[in-house]
């Protein structure tokens, strides 16, 4: 397969230097004294996933200190966050984050640090040079997080480790995609060889998506770089397998079933529950990490299959979207990776089975979704009351991070009307963006 030259470590120009944040304290580099708790640093504080994490590192004791390129980032208003930075977008702007990671790190003391997206795993990856004589990043080789980053390595390591994957075929054209498409027969799944895609001009992390027709896949592919991959999209029920992998294997492994996603037809999830893993699943998941060389937290998606068999479909070497469901069934999983990078050691607890997870947003939407269908009983279900539920953002004794979301999609929607209105002439009417 040829080589995605952007996905490599490398220097953008015209880009800017430099973090605002909290100087206070500036301090000599040094050993932590021992009254003083360990410091976590998180990338993308405008996740879900780094709020979970950041709620998980502050009941274990640690002080956590959040990056975000935006406001309001969810995870600068959660009360467990203790200092709130902005940097440069690490997607957009590699050269500038890291620039700016490297000077924060330089100057004040932090034990740890954690990715909250393949943006900021890879340049953080880049830079481990600048960066590891002041923090802990615990990643393996260049090498072994490029794999983990390809989704062609993840069908090979897949296939290795006893997995099935769904079928797949490397395309460098929108005709090759069409050809596989009429061989796959539609809907089809369109998947970047790698999350980030860079065609020179403009640097983006573009998502996998389900694709029902030949206008819809034409329209798509030019955005998807070169190789970008069209798979068979597969028939069953999405598991989660998150974790924690060291050197001698898994420390940690909590599955959970989707019940819902959004969007519906193949997006992220939505609802889910944790469950028990189902025999042999563990040690394929640590064979599967084995191949690609992937140390440290993760979650890899999988299908299962009408005959049990399980298809994986995306794998996650970071912080991930429902990492509040595996907080709360005993797999505290940032927590778990920080003590075994700072001690070597860590003795993760029991889980616990039958917590379920719900995604405000995305629910609400799946909600919508199925009263507009007028599938009344399905929508009733996403209304029934849980116990047991965590959610991705909201939290009685701390309701900050889903106010921040809110204002966010508030923004979000009054930007598309602007852009609306100005492409209308100033009358507005329907348009159909994605979700």
């Amino acid at each position: 397969m040829p080589t995605n030259p952007h996905h490599h470590c490398s220097r953008t120009e015209n880009e800017t230097v430099g973090f605002s944040g909290d100087r206070r304290g500036l301090e000599e580099l040094g050993t932590t004294p021992l009254s003083a708790p360990p410091g976590a640093l998180l990338t993308n504080g405008e996740g879900r996933a780094t709020v979970a994490a950041c709620r998980c590192l502050s009941t274990a004791g640690y002080r956590v200190a959040v990056i975000a390129a935006a406001r309001p980032a969810a995870a600068h208003w959660t009360r467990s966050c203790k200092e709130r930075l902005r940097l440069a977008d690490p997607v957009r702007s590699p050269r500038a984050f890291v620039d700016g990671l490297e000077q924060l790190v330089r100057t004040k003391r932090y034990d740890v640090l954690l990715p909250g997206s393949d943006g900021a795993l890879l340049a953080i990856s880049c830079a481990r040079e600048r960066l590891e004589p002041y923090v802990q990043i615990g990643l393996p080789s260049q090498a072994a997080v490029e794999a983990s980053l390809d989704k062609l390595r993840l069908v090979q390591a897949a296939t290795a480790a006893g997995l099935t994957t769904p079928t797949t075929v490397v395309c460098e054209t929108a005709q090759d995609a069409s050809s596989a498409a009429r061989t796959l027969s539609f809907p089809v799944v369109l998947k970047p060889a790698r999350s980030i895609v860079d065609d020179g001009d403009i640097r983006a992390q573009v998502s996998t998506l389900v694709v029902f027709d030949e206008a819809q896949l034409a329209a798509l592919t030019p955005g998807y770089g070169r190789p970008f991959l069209v798979q068979s999209r597969e028939r069953g029920v999405v598991y989660s397998c998150a974790g924690v992998m060291v050197p001698a294997g898994l420390l940690t492994l909590l599955t959970s079933r989707y019940r819902r996603t959004w969007p519906p037809e193949g997006g992220e999830v939505a609802f889910s529950e944790a469950v028990q893993t189902p025999p042999g699943l563990r040690e394929a998941v640590e064979a599967l990490l084995t191949q690609l060389g992937w140390q440290g937290l993760f979650e890899l998606e999988m299908i299962r299959r009408a005959d049990g068999s399980f298809a994986a479909i995306d794998l996650n070497p970071r912080l991930y979207g429902s990492l509040a469901l595996a907080t709360a069934a005993g797999a505290a999983l940032p927590a778990i990776w920080c003590e075994w990078l700072l001690t070597g050691h860590a003795t993760p607890p029991p889980l616990a089975l039958g917590v379920m997870y719900r995604w405000e947003e995305g629910d609400l939407r799946h909600l919508l979704w199925q009263l507009r269908r007028r599938q009344l009983r399905q929508a009733m279900k996403v209304a029934v009351p849980h116990r047991g539920l965590v959610h991705a953002y909201f939290r009685a004794d701390d309701p900050g991070p889903l106010v921040a979301r809110a204002l966010h999609l508030v923004r979000v929607a009054r930007r598309k009307r602007a852009r609306t209105v100005s492409t209308q002439g100033g009358h507005t009417a329907p348009t159909l963006t994605p979700s």
